[in-house]
Formats: structure tokens, C-alpha cells, sequence
């Protein structure tokens, strides 16, 4: 994995502590109406999970999105006392980590309130899907069907005589 350094990033410089970036992203999605979230830290990486509910044909559907901080280094010269020097060590910046997320969050939430695209599509690659193979995400899924050349196969509807054809009409454009 290649590793970003963070003041290479505008919120290199953040004051806003992880825990707070944390409280502030439930906050927002609160705020958006969703209440269903969740924290899961397993070996080390930190996972936030959100369920959304959709009307489909008047039934409540939950879809569970899942995001990831990204992992984000800072190199430092720290002080050594037991080699009583300094040297560099590379640490996981984790406010400008979490910050990240909030300012991304934020965005796609502001474009659905604004009505310029629905959740479940302005997050559709964080989709969690459980499949046999264990569980990922929408996203890894379609990215893995890139990667092999079969994205033709995800992307055809299960039903292929439903497809309508449109015929087209030549348009002239005239000039004013």
C-alpha cells in the first residue's frame, strides 16, 4: 500500500482530534437521518458502518454502507532516549484521517439533501454486500470485474428480453 503523507493534504494541519472527528461524523449522519451506526476496530483498522432504509414497493429495505478511514502516515523526528538521539518514525496520522472522512461525508450528504442524487447511489460503492465469499463491498466487487474483463456480466440485467429498444430520430440543430 502506498502511504500518503498528510501535510500534503489540506487538513494536514488539523486541530480536531480523532475522537472528535469520530463524534462529529455520528452527528452528521444523525443529523441526515440515519441512526443505525456503528465503530468496529479489528486488528488495528477501524471500520464505520451505517444503515440506511429505502422504500421498494412500499416495503422498508435496510442497505448497511461501510467506510473505512484511509490510512494516512506522517514522518517525524521524534526524540530516542534509549538510543538518547533522534531518529524518524513514520505514525498513522489519525486526525487528519478521520477529518478527511467528516469533509467527505459531509459532501455526498449534502449533494443527496440538495437533491442531486439519491444516498444509495451517491454511496453506492460502499454498499455491503454478504456473499458467500465472505462480505465487501459494491465497490470491490465491480472493481474485481474490471480487473478480470467481466463487467459485462454484472452489468446486464437478470431478465434480457425486458430491455426495450428506442429508435432513434435524426435532430437537426438549426442556428439562431
Amino acid at each position: 500500500m502506498k502511504r500518503k503523507q498528510a501535510m500534503k493534504l489540506p487538513y494536514g494541519n488539523t486541530t480536531v482530534s480523532a475522537e472528535r472527528s469520530k463524534a462529529e461524523i455520528e452527528k452528521l449522519l444523525k443529523e441526515n437521518g440515519i441512526q443505525d451506526i456503528a465503530w468496529i476496530t479489528v486488528q488495528g483498522k477501524t471500520t464505520l458502518s451505517f444503515r440506511y432504509y429505502v422504500e421498494v414497493k412500499g416495503v422498508q429495505k435496510g442497505i448497511v454502507f461501510q467506510f473505512s478511514p484511509p490510512q494516512i502516515f506522517v514522518t517525524k523526528r521524534t526524540y530516542n532516549p534509549k538510543i538518547n538521539r533522534y531518529e524518524k518514525l513514520t505514525f498513522l496520522n489519525e486526525p487528519v484521517s478521520y477529518r478527511l472522512l467528516w469533509w467527505y461525508l459531509k459532501a455526498k450528504l449534502e449533494a443527496v439533501k440538495f437533491g442531486l442524487e439519491s444516498l444509495e447511489k451517491e454511496f453506492m460503492s460502499q454498499i455491503l454486500l454478504s456473499l458467500p465469499q465472505g462480505d465487501t463491498t459494491m465497490g470491490e466487487v465491480v472493481k474485481k470485474a474490471i480487473e478480470t474483463g467481466r463487467l459485462e456480466q454484472i452489468a446486464l440485467p437478470e431478465q434480457v428480453e425486458e430491455r426495450k429498444i428506442v429508435e432513434s430520430k435524426e435532430v437537426k440543430e438549426y442556428a439562431d
